[in-house]
């Protein structure tokens, strides 16, 4: 899970380096691929706006957010739809969460590079899936993929506030102190918590 920034970087963009850079309006492509139902409300964070977290360790940060939808093409002249979501630390070096979603016939899949401490070569990749009745699950059906164990829970208590329907994934073999070991997220706040294998743990407060 403990990648670096650059490769990181890479991982998420290179697609859109290789061919898939130049903006387009829907009418001009051969073929939309528009991103699966559910992916957009799954993730609530929006443009301009700002969200505030806690650590284990007495440490207060608040992220400024950056959402940005588009349409992009490929030489074949078929587009696929992105979100692109950026919650940045302007102390951190790293930004505490970054995610680009891509239109396609078959993707479900959520993925999210995720630094705690908001660090260079502290992130890690955190994938689940949407399954049919718009419910987050682990990215195979019996919930556990080798990596981690995925549970849905209906409530969730974090100090004096109460979660609804929330995902926990429990990392199994966490590459190292900070590698993610819990994170717990769902559809009204997005990350509501991150535990690291060290137990440095960022807790939304707002």
């Amino acid at each position: 899970m403990f990648l670096a920034k650059s490769f990181l970087h890479w991982f998420l963009y290179a697609f859109i380096i290789m061919g898939m850079a130049t903006a387009c309006e829907k009418n001009q492509c051969a073929k939309t691929y528009p991103l699966r139902t559910g992916i957009v409300e799954s993730i609530p964070y929006q443009q301009g706006k700002t969200a505030t977290f806690s650590t284990n360790e007495g440490e207060t940060f608040t992220v400024n957010i950056t959402r940005k939808e588009e349409t992009l093409s490929n030489d074949a002249q078929n587009c696929n739809e992105y979100l692109e979501v950026v919650l940045n630390d302007p102390k951190g070096s790293h930004a505490f969460v970054e995610s680009v979603q891509r239109g396609s016939t078959v993707d479900s899949m959520l993925q999210f590079v995720v630094s705690p401490r908001r660090k260079s070569g502290t992130a890690s990749i955190v994938q689940f899936s949407i399954n049919k009745q718009q419910e987050f699950i682990g990215l195979s059906q019996n919930f556990t993929n080798g990596v981690y164990q995925a549970t849905r829970l209906s409530s969730v208590s974090i100090g004096a506030q109460v979660y609804k329907d929330v995902l926990k994934l429990d990392y199994i073999k966490p590459a190292n102190d900070d590698s993610i070991l819990q994170f717990l997220y769902n559809k009204t706040f997005g990350i509501l918590q991150v535990r690291t294998k060290s137990g440095y743990t960022v807790t939304r407060v707002n």
